[in-house]
């Protein structure tokens, strides 16, 4: 019996991983995916260096009212970068906007 439950324990640990990863919309796994419904619009406005991913000061640029505090709560990974995932949760937890800045507006 208690083999049963660790050879259990051991497969549910290697089997983890995979369902940690993302799906795009035509199904293809991967980390680095965008989730579906993804805000492309905005990510590109932010992404000024076009590396798909954003740091503060870029976001800042978009969005000035983003405070730093707000960046790091949005920034699940911590490694001072938000990829595509984070955008779109940070933007559902109501921490970034979700629509494009007007570009009319001059924020240089």
């Amino acid at each position: 019996m208690k083999t049963a439950a660790l050879t259990a324990a051991a497969l549910a640990a290697l089997t983890l991983p995979a369902f940690a990863q993302s799906t795009t919309m035509d199904g293809e796994m991967g980390a680095d995916a965008p989730m579906p419904g993804a805000d492309v619009a905005v990510m590109e406005q932010m992404d000024a260096d076009a590396d798909d991913f954003v740091t503060l000061a870029e976001v800042q640029a978009v969005f000035p009212e983003v405070q730093a505090e707000v960046f790091d709560e949005a920034d699940v990974d911590a490694d001072g970068l938000l990829n595509a995932d984070e955008v779109v949760i940070a933007q559902a937890d109501g921490l970034l906007p979700e629509e494009p800045a007007d570009d009319s507006t001059d924020r240089g």
